[in-house]
């Protein structure tokens, strides 16, 4: 809390920074209408989604497409790699 207001936090201070110290990616799990379940994994550069079953991948550059409107997982294979690691657990 104290990064996000600005805080310097005091010397005696135990905890850590959620947003930045333990995580480099945000996970996201939900299903849609139908029962599909959608994982995701997001940092501040990209995003990406697979939806199960049928292992449908998308992957967004947040920076260049913060509305997710152009998936090009097809086009970035390097970098769809790299997400998909995110959501081996």
């Amino acid at each position: 809390v104290c990064d996000v207001l600005g805080i310097r936090r005091p010397e005696t201070y135990k905890g850590v920074n959620l947003f930045n110290d333990l995580r480099e990616f945000v996970l996201h799990q939900s299903s849609d209408h139908s029962g599909k379940l959608i994982l995701a994994c997001q940092n501040n550069d990209w995003k990406y989604i697979l939806t199960k079953p049928g292992n449908v991948e998308e992957l967004y550059n947040l920076k260049n497409d913060p509305k997710e409107k152009k998936n090009i997982a097809s086009s970035e294979r390097a970098v769809l790699a790299e997400m998909r690691n995110c959501l081996r657990f």
